[in-house]
Parts: C-alpha cells; structure tokens; sequence
C-alpha cells in the first residue's frame, strides 16, 4: 500500500510522523528517509523518534529549504543517493517513511515513469508513505491513498519562517 500527502499546504510532514507514531506502536523495522531536508534542523520530530530508537536518514545538508537554491550538483547527488540507499535497503522494512520524495520528480531528478516503478517496487508487501509537493497522472495511478494538502493561510506569508515544535 502506498500512502501519498501531497500540495502547497502545511502538514505533509506531520501527517506522515502521525502515521509513523502509530506504525512505531505496532513494528520496530521502521525506515525514514528524509529527501532535501537537513539534519542540522535539529527538528523535534526527529529528536523524539532517535530517543526512541528509530534512525532517520537525512539525503541533503544544505541548510534551506531547495527553492530557495539552485539545484546543485551536490542537492542531486544528495537525492540520488537518497534513492540508492532506498533500494539497497527497503527490503528489511516493514513501515517505508519517505518524505519530500515527490519532489524528485518536479525537480527532474527522476522522471514520472521510474518513480512508480521504485514506488511499486518497494510497496510489495509494505506500507510505504510519501510526501512532497509535486503530483501528477503518472504517479497517482500507482497510489492507494492520497491526500493534497492545500495552502490557505501560512504564517510563511506573514514572514514567520518556520516555528520549533510546529514546523520542526
């Protein structure tokens, strides 16, 4: 089962760590990966689930958000790897946790096609769930689940940039 949380909208992430909470109740061979997000956050979430004794592992180390920069050489090869660590190790997991992942394919580092192939791929037989800002036909067809988080009021707007304990 793939589970999609995807838009413009706050609460992509967060609804993924709900899950994740949940999925910790019940199984321990837990994966999260975090695509173009930097450990350096310190982000609350992630504080919690290492307590815990679950590994996040985090495939960038800029120290924004990716709009915000070109795409680098070094945030391609960040995502990238992201997705060969992926690969080389989903097969241990129970619970697949892989947020900011569409967003591989609005910055074409990965098209539409290959993606569903490594969506259905890693899916059998495991609960994978995804977020990001991108969705298109290609990637909704091979989606169990889908929820599009659409913005209506940010505090991003007001020039809050991000609060510890909501938005990290």
């Amino acid at each position: 089962m793939i589970y999609a949380y995807y838009g413009d909208g706050q609460g992509k992430t967060s609804a993924l760590n709900g899950v994740l909470l949940r999925a910790m109740a019940v199984s321990s061979k837990i994966l999260v990966i975090r695509f173009f997000k930097s450990n350096k956050w310190n982000q609350s979430e992630d504080i919690f689930l290492k307590k815990n004794g679950i590994n996040v592992n985090y495939f960038q180390d800029n120290k924004g958000f990716i709009w915000n920069e070109n795409l680098r050489a070094d945030i391609i090869n960040a995502a990238n790897n992201g997705v060969d660590f992926l690969l080389s190790n989903y097969q241990e997991y129970e619970y697949i946790f892989l947020d900011e992942v569409l967003d591989l394919v609005v910055n074409k580092i990965i098209d539409s096609k290959k993606f569903v192939q490594i969506m259905k791929l890693i899916s059998q037989d495991k609960k994978v769930f995804i977020s990001g800002h991108y969705m298109d036909d290609t990637i909704l067809s091979c989606l169990d689940v889908v929820t599009n988080n659409k913005k209506i009021k940010h505090h991003f707007d007001k020039g809050v940039y991000a609060i510890k304990g909501v938005d990290y």
